[in-house]
Order: C-alpha cells, then structure tokens, then sequence
C-alpha cells in the first residue's frame, strides 16, 4: 500500500517537472519521490529496484548541486542520495563501488561542516558517514583503515555527547562508535584495549 501510494505520487511529480520544467522545486520534488520508492524497495527486499530509484534521485541531485550550487540543502541532500547508493552496493555486495559513494558523501558531508560549524546535525550527519567508511574497509579486511575511520566518528560523537549532554541518541550513538572501535581492536589482536572499548560502551547502556 506505502510503495502504491509513493508510486502515485513519483507520477505526479514526474507530470509536474514536465509542466514546470527543471525548476528546483520540481527536481528535489521528484528526487524525494524517488528516495521514498526506493526506500520500500528496498525494505521490500528489492535492492537492485530500489538501486534503480536512488540512482535517479542521485541524478536529480547532483542537477540541483550544479543549479544551486554548494548550498547546505543541496550539499546535503546530494550526500544522503550518495548514502543510500552506498548502502545498496553494500547490502549487493558490492563492497569497493559502496566505498567510493561512501567516500564522496564523507567530502560533501566535511564540506558542510565546514559551512555550519559544529552543529549537531553536521556533527552526527559527517559521524553516521564515518561509520559507514569503516564499515566497508572493515568488511575488506582494512582494520587499520577501519579504525581510523572508526576513531573520527567516536571523537565527534563525544564531542555530541557534551554539546547534547546525556540524551538517549547521544548515548546510543556513543555506545556503537565505542563497539565499533571495540571490534577492530579485537580482530587487530589489541585485546586490552578492546576490553576497555567495549566496557566503557557498556557503562552507557
């Protein structure tokens, strides 16, 4: 019924880029549109269709970028299509291709921090990015790539952690950085400081 109801409407839309052109408004429109469709699809398990509607949406977005140039909306928007690409790479097995989308939205994502300062959405958007990077490079067997990446993410979760104090999605978001970090400690053989990663993770349960 959901990917009934958003197929409807990524119709509509598609009429109305038609009759409005490619107006801003039209295009991130129908690039919402699109990210809905393939957000279903894959839930659905359908991730090769769901590809198919997040690469459109990508398309959509980087039209945008070069229209409205480096705006924090467009920035934004860009990274999270280059994300969900990523993520369906990653699920595909697809490791090096999830990598290199990953890479690109980890710059846009750098690139906005730079623009907003330390916000907390900047802060956990370039975070969340991290932790996707580390996850590729850890399934490839770079652990110290991994790590870095790993270590990053967790430094600006702390930094969260004393903007936002101790609220629910800071703590959690603390706990899996410090068990991510755990984990590559562990497969490197650092089992001391795996140990300390992981019970200082657990103290925030």
């Amino acid at each position: 019924a959901a990917r009934a109801a958003y197929a409807e409407s990524l119709s509509l839309r598609r009429q109305l880029r038609e009759g409005l052109g490619d107006s801003p408004q039209a295009l991130r429109d129908l690039s919402v549109s699109l990210n809905k469709i393939g957000d279903v699809d894959k839930a659905l398990g359908r991730l090769e269709a769901a590809r198919v509607a997040y690469a459109e949406s990508l398309s959509l977005r980087r039209q945008l970028r070069a229209v409205l140039g480096d705006s924090p909306q467009a920035l934004r928007d860009l990274s999270v299509s280059l994300n969900n690409i990523g993520d369906v790479d990653n699920a595909l097995g697809r490791l090096e291709a999830a990598r290199a989308t990953y890479a690109e939205s980890l710059g846009l994502f750098r690139q906005l921090r730079e623009a907003l300062g330390d916000s907390p959405q900047a802060l956990r958007d370039l975070s969340i990015s991290l932790d996707k990077i580390g996850n590729v490079e850890q399934a490839l067997g770079r652990l110290e790539a991994a790590r870095a990446a790993y270590a990053e993410s967790l430094s600006l979760r702390r930094q969260l952690r004393e903007v936002l104090g101790d609220s629910p999605q800071a703590l959690r978001d603390l706990s899996v950085s410090l068990n991510n970090i755990g984990d590559v400690d562990n497969a490197l053989g650092h089992l001391e400081a795996a140990r300390a990663a992981y019970a200082e993770s657990l103290s925030l349960r």
